[in-house]
């Protein structure tokens, strides 16, 4: 399982959505500035992985997203819903 530094639930659009957050730092030297300044800086990388119309889809959209964490690309393909 993948590991967050932060998580939001946010109401937009009318639909629940999931956000998850990674801290981020950027690499020394990376940045300069115009007087030859290194500039570094913290930030947050945001992605969205769950989202529902409702309390109950969203729920259920989240756990999805958990349960797909866990299993491997060939278990995923083996599932029912592509033997169809």
């Amino acid at each position: 399982m993948e590991h967050f530094d932060y998580a939001r639930i946010k109401k937009q659009f009318g639909k629940f959505w999931l956000f998850l957050g990674d801290r981020m730092h950027t690499d020394k030297g990376t940045w300069v500035d115009q007087d030859g300044n290194e500039k570094n800086w913290s930030y947050i990388t945001w992605k969205i992985v769950a989202g529902g119309k409702t309390w109950s889809e969203f729920i259920e959209s989240a756990k999805e997203y958990f349960r797909l964490c866990d299993i491997t690309m060939t278990e995923y393909l083996q599932e029912e819903t592509w033997n169809t």
